[in-house]
């Protein structure tokens, strides 16, 4: 196993040891006849994996139009440098992802090909731990820096494998639930808790780990996953850590590739613009209001049964409102993490890292004590990358910081470059232990895609939370409410 999957952003279905191979249920859809207008917002892995199931689900008795103003796959996409295409969003899947794998396979997708990088960590002063071409080489450094750390924590990773691995299951079922935490208790008891406990606590404390495995282990990890420190919360950052599971992969191509199958699988119409605002009316339908060029200033609307907002609904990142509904319905509160990816066609500087010219780790991943402007600096590989072919891979690197990088600072970092590419946005939320997840349910008839991702943020997670809103939104639209919040977890689980 290569140990630099440990620290590269790895979905939560990381969490999976095994991969059971359910199928989607069939939930009477060819029976159903009774016409169904769907509105689904946001064309990202939420919106468009929605789309696939609602369909599923629906069968043809479904109308279902997807409005995206900008291009389907939302936070997974591409960047283009150097004449070639590079992953900027969502960039590594995991072989267990049960939906992911379900559907590459499914729209004939490869898996694209990727050297193997060498990895080092760096506190800001030297290299305290880098990465050997040799596995054996590698496990035995590990445990010489960080003792049995590592052994102890994928054995606590692997009984939180064991616990996660239920989701698939309960969905195939049937059961969908009204909220997160619901979901999340369906598990197991454990994983709610976490998403409000800090995770170096836990690790300490609950796990035992020592400060050095925390501060050097971990730090990576949260720093380069999610661009937060070891004390986000637990859940979160457990899922950072659990990237030492092998397995990783993307789709040749870029995985933004899954979002455009997902839309046409679901033959939804795609209609190319922002929502402004969601009216709710007497008969319990929504009408939907947008401005596209032909309008002359004048909205555009259209009424649906059923509403599903697949796009984060957070201050500073929505400009959707809510009228005639009651309860009222306004922005969760909760920011959203500030991430600046810098790609640079060039040739790092070696010695501002202490190291001899060509000496560089592929990937440099920062400790959160490193007093440098950066958390990361990685080589990074095209998308359509073939190993076969002996190509020369284009001296591409991206690195991930909080703010914007000066001239001067890329000047210190790259002793030349050729090409930049800035792409500053939020990619994901600020882990705070006070923040609560939002429901799925927002009214009656109208659902949200995106509260799980307040308790992890990764592509799977995305497709588990549209297949149970969908799910939701079927089993209301059947009055089955037997499926709803209703399933029984007894199953005895120890403590992680």
């Amino acid at each position: 196993m290569h140990f630099s999957s440990f620290f590269i952003l790895t979905l939560v279905v990381s969490f999976l040891e095994s991969w059971p191979a359910y199928a989607v249920t069939d939930q009477n859809n060819k029976n159903n006849d009774e016409a169904v207008e769907i509105a689904v917002i946001g064309g990202g892995i939420g919106g468009t994996s929605c789309s696939h199931f609602l369909r599923e689900l629906f069968g043809d008795a479904a109308t279902i139009s997807l409005f995206e103003p900008k291009a389907i796959g939302g936070r997974m996409a591409t960047v283009e440098m150097a004449g070639r295409q590079y992953e900027s969003g969502g960039s590594v899947l995991h072989e267990k992802n049960m939906y992911m794998n379900k559907f590459v396979e499914d729209y004939g997708l490869d898996v694209a090909d990727s050297p193997s990088l060498n990895m080092g960590i760096y506190d800001g002063e030297e290299f305290v731990f880098e990465e050997s071409s040799f596995d054996i080489v590698n496990l035995l450094k590990l445990m010489w820096r960080y003792k049995l750390d590592f052994f102890y924590l994928n054995n606590r990773i692997d009984k939180m494998i064991e616990k996660f691995n239920s989701i698939y299951e309960i969905q195939d079922a049937g059961y969908a639930f009204s909220t997160p935490a619901k979901l999340l208790n369906a598990m197991d008891m454990t994983f709610m808790n976490y998403t409000k406990e800090p995770l170096a606590r836990v690790l300490k404390d609950d796990f035992g780990l020592s400060q050095r495995t925390i501060d050097e282990l971990a730090s990576v990890a949260t720093r380069d996953n999610y661009g937060q420190s070891v004390n986000m919360t637990a859940f979160a950052g457990l899922i950072s850590l659990a990237g030492v599971q092998p397995g990783l992969w993307s789709v040749f191509g870029g995985n933004k590739l899954v979002c455009e199958k997902l839309l046409n699988s679901s033959k939804a119409t795609w209609v190319n613009e922002a929502v402004v605002k969601v009216e709710g009316a007497e008969n319990g339908s929504y009408t939907l209001y947008w401005e596209d060029e032909t309008s002359d200033g004048e909205l555009k609307s259209k009424t649906f049964d059923i509403v599903i907002v697949a796009t984060p609904l957070h201050d500073k990142v929505s400009n959707i409102s809510f009228e005639g509904i009651s309860p009222d319905i306004h922005n969760f509160h909760g920011e959203y993490q500030r991430t600046v990816a810098t790609f640079i066609r060039g040739t790092p500087n070696s010695t501002y890292f202490g190291k001899s010219t060509g000496g560089l780790p592929d990937q440099v991943l920062t400790t959160q004590d490193g007093n440098i402007p950066i958390r990361t600096l990685a080589l990074k590989i095209p998308v359509d990358f073939a190993s076969g072919s002996n190509e020369d891979i284009p001296n591409v690197y991206k690195m991930f910081s909080e703010r914007p990088l000066s001239g001067n600072e890329i000047d210190v970092l790259f002793l030349n470059r050729s090409e930049v590419k800035v792409i500053d946005w939020r990619a994901y939320p600020n882990y705070s232990t006070n923040q609560k997840l939002p429901p799925y349910q927002l009214n009656e008839k109208l659902y949200y895609t995106s509260g799980l991702e307040w308790g992890a943020s990764a592509m799977e997670v995305g497709a588990i939370s549209a297949k149970n809103v969908a799910l939701l939104a079927f089993q209301n639209w059947k009055n089955n409410s037997k499926m709803i919040d209703s399933y029984d977890n007894t199953t005895s689980r120890d403590e992680l």
